[in-house]
């Protein structure tokens, strides 16, 4: 019997994602492709980004001057809604960005680069399918269930729910319509679980 598809990862399998992903790869080419397999991941599951919009981020929207960007920037032409909108970075987030640059310049360093220019795509030439296999495939290994990519989205979402304003949370997620962001405030079985407790106390 197949297990119903996660929509939202527990902050335990988000701890082992996230320790899985902590560690380098022997080997420069092995290293890079992994620390970007960990921005990807990030990016969705740090900054709410659709897959769409995380292949196409150019550099210059995450890496600027030699540091990682304090906010960033989903320009128009990748967003879905084709509306930009500025995400602020994380610490972990700017900490991962830092990290696969550092292996970026190495892979650079050790073979001619094919994309040197700031303009081009931050994480090279990658497919929205490719990167659905490698978050199934980086989820399963890490904590033993293979999850799509918009889990990750929903993860973020649902979790800034609990300490922000919905508007907050539509602007964040690039939302035209706060229906859409609605589908997020559905309580789940912790979310009752806890209610329950609450009331006991009273």
């Amino acid at each position: 019997m197949s297990k119903k598809p996660i929509k939202v990862l527990t902050p335990e399998q988000i701890l082992k994602l996230k320790e899985f992903l902590g560690c380098e790869k022997k080997g420069i080419i092995a290293n890079y492709l992994h620390q970007r397999s960990r921005l990807l991941i990030t990016l969705m599951l740090e900054a709410g980004l659709r897959v769409s919009e995380a292949v196409h981020l150019l550099v210059t929207d995450v890496w600027v001057e030699g540091e990682s960007v304090v906010s960033l920037r989903v320009r128009a032409e990748i967003s879905k809604t084709k509306t930009e909108r500025i995400v602020p970075t994380t610490d972990y987030l700017r900490i991962v960005i830092r990290i696969f640059f550092d292996a970026r310049e190495k892979l650079s360093s050790f073979r001619r680069p094919t994309e040197t220019a700031q303009n081009f795509a931050c994480v090279g030439k990658i497919s929205v399918r490719q990167v659905e296999r490698i978050v199934a495939k980086t989820c399963l290994t890490a904590f033993g269930v293979a999850v799509h990519p918009h889990a990750l989205r929903h993860t973020f979402a649902t979790r800034l729910l609990q300490v922000s304003d919905i508007r907050i949370v539509q602007q964040l997620l690039g939302h035209k319509s706060i229906t859409s962001t609605q589908i997020y405030t559905h309580p789940n079985q912790s979310d009752l679980e806890k209610a329950i407790q609450k009331s006991e106390r009273i």
